[in-house]
């Protein structure tokens, strides 16, 4: 993602009924039925009933403590989500001592 685009998913305030309005508007003109559409019409939906939607590819990684926050839960519960196979996750190898 750049810059700019993280700086605007970052900044859509889910109370403003502009931000929520213009949602709704964009998610009924998408009309089709394809996988895109529906995924895309579905997220709009959710930000026009003021859900906070967070968007990431699935090859960014993020700490366990970077997808709490995402999340709004704590880290012990995002291990808990891992651990359950909720979470995909993969161990990076641990840096050697000098």
């Amino acid at each position: 993602m750049d810059a700019a685009a993280h700086a605007l998913a970052t900044a859509l305030n889910r109370v403003d009924p502009t931000v929520r309005a213009d949602a709704k508007s964009l998610a009924a003109r998408l009309v089709g039925d394809t996988p895109v559409e529906v995924l895309v019409r579905s997220m709009l939906a959710y930000v026009a009933h003021g859900a906070q939607i967070v968007a990431l590819r699935a090859e960014d990684d993020v700490t366990p403590a970077k997808a709490a926050k995402i999340l709004g839960a704590t880290c012990q519960f995002v291990d808990r989500l891992c651990e359950d196979g909720v979470l995909p996750f993969r161990c990076l190898p641990q840096p050697t001592p000098l």
